[in-house]
């Protein structure tokens, strides 16, 4: 790995290039050129998902939050004032998804023009929530439905009563979208204060991917991301003490499908990372 203008550069295996860039502001950069490729993704980032309702700010006490509260913010982040920024990112033949994990929250685009505006746009409707008391109360409405209609889905209900019945105490046990009662819990406050704790450019990270020139694309980012003072310290997160073993060793459930269901599932401590994460995953693959 070595420094090229300023940026990190490094080869990867699949002969292409990859280009890194810290900003003074905290948020990690990352651009694949990938010469005569006709769709462009631009995907941003943060560390922060449904497993973090207990954390504490550098200087600040620990807060304990309602569970879904990242899966909120990744609702409430498209809506606008006037609107939401769907229709925005058509306008220029676009689309734009998100999704919400254990661990991260990550917004995307794709398009075959006009990604200048679109990853201009995407670094802006991230920076920019619009919370109210009302729109935050509609939102409760439909993210209970959504909840539901998840909860009849077999493989959705199998997932589930697998991760009940292996843990006792860890939030990996409750769905990322939280419960119903936490839902209802949840307040503009408590959204604004997990927004303003982990939307913090140090805490994300921006990919680029497409027929782009690194040096220009970075330039892009620099001139449109917003303007944040980068935090110092580290967000801290809470888990409760979870048992070795088991709470459930069999769960069987009844419902009107034509094809029985079965899921194992193995309880290990978090002992690998990175590499040896992925190879411990491939092995279990392999295995099963």
């Amino acid at each position: 790995m070595r420094k090229e203008n300023t940026m990190e550069k490094t080869n990867t295996p699949t002969g292409e290039t990859l280009y890194r860039k810290d900003l003074p502001n905290g948020l990690t950069c990352f651009i694949l050129p990938k010469p005569q490729f006709l769709r462009t993704y631009g995907v941003l980032s943060t560390h922060y998902g449904s497993l973090d309702s207990r954390f504490r700010v550098p200087g600040g006490e620990v807060r304990n939050v309602p569970s879904g509260i990242a899966h909120f913010l990744e609702h409430k982040l498209f809506e606008e004032e006037d609107g939401n920024v769907f229709g925005r990112f058509a306008t220029w033949g676009a689309s734009v998804n998100a999704f919400t994990s254990y661990t991260q929250t990550s917004y995307l685009f794709s398009t075959t023009e006009n990604w200048q505006e679109c990853l201009a746009l995407l670094m802006d409707f991230v920076n920019s929530p619009y919370l109210t008391r009302d729109n935050v109360e509609k939102e409760k409405g439909i993210i209970i439905q959504e909840l539901q209609m998840y909860a009849d889905h077999p493989s959705h209900r199998i997932h589930t009563l697998l991760l009940e019945n292996l843990y006792h105490e860890h939030p990996v046990r409750l769905d990322i979208g939280g419960t119903v009662d936490s839902v209802e819990e949840i307040t503009v406050d408590d959204l604004h204060r997990c927004y303003n704790t982990f939307y913090q450019p140090g805490n994300m990270a921006l990919a680029v991917v497409g027929d782009v020139d690194p040096i220009k694309t970075l330039q892009l980012i620099e001139e449109n991301y917003p303007d944040w003072e980068q935090e110092k310290g580290v967000i801290e997160r809470f888990f409760p003490e979870e048992p070795h073993e088991v709470k459930g060793s069999w769960v069987e459930e009844q419902l009107p499908i034509s094809q029985p269901r079965y899921l194992l599932g193995f309880k290990h401590e978090p002992i690998w990372q990175g590499e040896d994460l992925l190879r411990q995953q491939i092995i279990m693959a392999i295995g099963m």
